[in-house]
Parts: structure tokens; C-alpha cells; sequence
């Protein structure tokens, strides 16, 4: 679920509702987008997500509706007796039901009342068949349309209806999850391994899938060539609109971090909650090449060019899952999570080269990569200036040892760079508006995020962008992967 509860909303109803009607419930989907986008102003875009309408032929419609939920900041039910009686109407409201608690919210789900359901019996599961929906519904404030009839969705009282629902959603969206005082949001850390509700439907390519506080996962489990089985988690990323790049006025910021621009993400991707592991590597390509090896460090010493081939035995392993590399504007989105300061932390204060207070809970950079390093490989850092703390041998860790980000997302500052699609450019300059990879620039040299445990303060942002000839190979680059539809 979006954390700053951009306009999103999940229609859901019956189609046989909307065959009885003529139509008319899908009309009124459609002056109600329109009559909060006038609320809203021009931007954000507000969508309401119809699956007649939002969903292609041939799609997994199933999957696709679970997507639309789980990346939805409200809900309209509309309440018939076919509505109550639908197995899948139920189960919408629901799992939307989950991810409002996890917002620790009670008022993103907006009922209407189109025809009577005063005579159905709760008790009664052919009547009603779940009772828990039901209490559900009836204990939130609705908007009863019954005395309408809708035999015209133009007529005034219609509209008039329509007005007092888009004002109630406009106002209950207004309000912003809490942050803390560094500016980053806030979510609830659950363990990693927590499961979601009971029977949270899980992806074609998923071995399981679930939601917690931070939003929905699924798992794929790879089966090792020579070892055990691997086992990799993804975050369900929501799609929404924010800034790239950094302001003038960024401690540490380089020139070709600008010019700042929006983005739009239009639909939600599934992307790793860690970097790559060397394990999850190991399992596809039966080799390990990197200089700090332990199964659940990060690979490195990896170029773009081996990601590929990588990348290519991995989906023919796993059908549907279709991996690719994010593209630099997806990475930066995910990465901040809804935050518009230096890190997902909040704001840097750069006190020395090697020394930024707030990476110490989020990363594994120049400053502290070698507090608790036990290998023998290390590399010497005795020399690095301005650390903020004392170590002599330094390297990469073993993922998930730092706080994630409010998304679920691990490691996204240090540790490791991490490739992206992108071709590289000095600029911003002339860049997509809908976080696609630009396919042509400077040379073939590819775009890497994130900073790593070899690097200065100042790399490790949000923002921070390099960029790496595509057969280069160091100890402090490696990838994660994103599934985009």
C-alpha cells in the first residue's frame, strides 16, 4: 500500500451487479474518478482500479486483482445481496482489511449501499457468506444509494451522492502515515519470515507468498545445482510518483544527480528485499566468483555481462518469473520508499570522509564495514580517513544485518552497488518521465546504485548515481533483481 496514500482505489463488485444495472456501475466508477481528481487537482493522477476495464485478456486475473489490492489506499464495496454472496468480493475486503491495519488505520474503506441487504440473514452462509464481511461493512459509515434506484447515474441527487463519497475519500487520504523526525516513513518491523493473513493467494511463480507491515512478499525457492535449495523474497513495490535525484543543497550531492524531476511509477513491481545472494548464485550458476564468499554475503565481482546469462537460467528455472534488472529511476523509488530526504533514514549530516551518523543503523559503508568483519580476505583500511569508527580490514556483509527500509527493503544503501539497466548519461537531462531504462548514452557503460562498504560517506544516498563499463568486475558491485510487468 502506498505509504503517502496517493489516490488509489479498488472497485469492488459484482458483475452481475453491473449487468443488472446496464452498465451503470461501471459509469459510476467513472464520475467518481472524476469528481475526486477535481478535488485533487491535477496531480497525483487519482485511478480506480475496475478489473473489466484494467485488466487485458489472456492476464492472470486472479494475480492481478491481489496486485491492484495490495497497492490500493481505499476500497469502495458495493453492497448487494450478490456482492455479500460472492466467495471473491468477500476475500477483496478482507485482504484490503489487512493491509489497513498494517497502516494501523480504520478508514480507507468506503462502502456504499446500491440495494437492499436489510432481509439477508448474517447467520445464514447461503445468505451471507461471511459473516465477518459483513460485520465488517455494517460497522463503517456508508452511503446509502438504495432511495436512488440509479435509473439515471447523471441525475443530481446522483451526483450529489457521488460528491459526498469523493469528499470523504479526499479527506481521509490527506492524512500522511506518521514520520519520524529524519523524515523517513515509519512501518512496523516484523520478523522476515512472518507470514501474511491465512490464505493470502500467492503468484504463479512464488513458492509463497503473504503480507505484513510492510507491505505483500512473495518467495521462490531455486533449487541448488550441487547444494540445498535457496530461497529469495521480493517486495510487492506500489506504483506512485515522486522526485528523482537530489536539491542543490544535498550534503555530498555530485552534478549528474540533476536536474531534479518527477517520476510517475505506473504499476506496482516486485523487486529482491536484499542484493543477490552469493547462495542464490552459487544455485543457478554452480560457481561463485566473488572475493568475500559466505552464502548469504552479497555476490560480487560480477559484471553487467554475467548478470545476464544469470538472469536467463534463472526464469528458464523458474517459469512466469520473468527477472530483469530494475531501471535506475525503479531503484531510486524503492530505494527512498516514500522519503524525499538523503536516505531512507532521513537527512546526512556528513561529519568526515568516512563518517555519517545516520548510515550506522541502514549501511555497511566506508565508515563502519569493518566493525565485526571476520574474514581473513579483508581489505586493508587502516589508512581511511574520518571514520566513524576504528577498523583495520574491511569488506562486504552478510545481507539483512542493517534496519530495512519502510518497504522491506534491505541493504539499498551500501554493502554493495547494484547494477541497473540503464545505459549511463551526465545528466538528467531529457530522462523519462515513467522510470523507464534509457536504452542509449555514454558509450555502454551501465548505471550502478547505491554506494557500498569500500565507499565515503557521500556515495551512500539516495540519490548517489555511477557509472561502470559493463564487463568490469570489482569486489563491490553486485545486483538485485525486479520483476516488471
Amino acid at each position: 500500500m502506498p505509504t503517502n496514500l496517493d489516490p488509489i482505489g479498488f472497485w469492488s463488485y459484482t458483475t452481475s451487479d453491473d449487468v443488472a444495472s446496464r452498465g451503470d456501475l461501471s459509469h459510476l466508477r467513472r464520475l467518481l474518478r472524476d469528481d475526486l481528481q477535481r478535488l485533487v487537482g491535477r496531480e497525483p493522477d487519482v485511478r480506480i482500479f475496475q478489473d473489466a476495464s484494467a485488466i487485458p485478456k489472456g492476464a492472470d486475473w486472479e494475480e492481478r486483482i491481489n496486485e491492484a489490492l495490495d497497492t490500493a489506499s481505499f476500497i469502495i464495496p458495493i453492497l448487494t445481496p450478490a456482492f455479500l454472496q460472492s466467495e471473491w468480493c468477500c476475500k477483496e475486503v478482507l485482504r484490503f482489511r489487512e493491509l489497513e491495519k498494517a497502516l494501523g488505520r480504520n478508514n480507507l474503506i468506503f462502502p456504499f449501499h446500491l440495494t437492499d441487504t436489510d432481509h439477508l440473514d448474517p447467520a445464514n452462509p447461503r445468505e451471507v457468506r461471511d459473516k465477518t464481511v459483513h460485520e465488517l461493512l455494517q460497522s463503517r459509515q456508508m452511503l446509502d444509494f438504495r432511495p436512488l434506484e440509479l435509473e439515471d447515474p447523471n441525475q443530481r441527487p446522483v451526483l450529489r451522492k457521488l460528491r459526498e463519497l469523493s469528499e470523504s475519500i479526499y479527506h481521509a487520504l490527506r492524512w500522511r502515515r506518521p514520520s519520524n523526525n529524519q523524515g523517513a516513513a515509519v512501518g512496523t518491523p516484523v520478523p522476515s519470515g512472518s507470514p501474511g493473513p491465512p490464505g493470502t493467494p500467492k503468484p504463479g511463480w512464488a513458492s509463497a507468498a503473504g503480507s505484513d507491515a510492510f507491505g505483500t512478499w512473495a518467495d521462490i525457492t531455486v533449487p541448488g545445482m550441487r547444494g540445498p535449495a535457496v530461497t529469495q523474497r521480493l517486495r510487492l513495490i506500489p506504483p506512485g510518483r515522486f522526485q528523482m535525484g537530489s536539491p542543490a543543497n544535498e550534503p555530498g550531492r555530485y552534478r549528474w544527480e540533476g536536474p531534479r524531476h518527477h517520476v510517475t511509477i505506473d504499476r506496482g513491481f516486485w523487486l529482491f528485499d536484499t542484493p543477490c545472494t552469493q547462495a542464490l548464485w552459487e544455485a543457478v550458476m554452480s560457481e561463485n566468483p566473488s572475493r568475500f564468499k559466505s552464502p548469504t554475503r552479497p555476490v560480487e565481482t560480477v559484471s553487467f555481462e554475467d548478470v545476464r546469462p544469470f538472469l536467463t537460467l534463472l526464469n528458464a528455472r523458474v517459469p512466469g518469473l520473468n527477472l530483469t534488472l530494475p531501471s535506475e529511476a525503479q531503484w531510486e523509488y524503492a530505494c527512498r520508499a516514500g522519503s524525499e530526504a538523503a536516505t531512507y533514514a532521513g537527512p546526512i549530516v556528513i561529519l568526515d570522509t568516512h563518517d555519517a551518523p545516520v548510515l550506522d543503523d541502514i549501511a555497511w559503508y566506508g565508515g563502519n564495514s569493518g566493525v565485526g568483519f571476520e574474514l581473513n580476505i579483508g581489505y586493508d583500511s587502516s589508512g581511511w580517513p574520518g571514520k566513524q569508527h576504528p577498523h583495520m580490514r574491511a569488506g562486504s556483509h552478510p545481507t539483512k544485518t542493517k534496519k530495512p527500509n519502510s518497504w522491506g527493503l534491505f541493504d539499498m544503501l551500501g554493502n554493495v552497488w547494484e547494477w541497473c539497466e540503464d545505459h549511463w548519461h551526465d545528466t538528467y537531462q531529457d530522462a523519462s518521465a515513467d522510470g523507464s531504462a534509457r536504452s542509449s548514452g555514454r558509450a555502454v557503460w551501465r548505471v550502478i546504485r547505491g554506494g557500498s562498504w569500500l565507499n565515503d560517506a557521500r556515495f551512500v544516498r539516495s540519490a548517489c548515481r555511477n557509472g561502470f563499463a559493463p564487463h568490469i568486475r570489482v569486489a563491490d558491485v553486485g545486483f538485485r533483481c525486479a520483476r516488471v510487468h
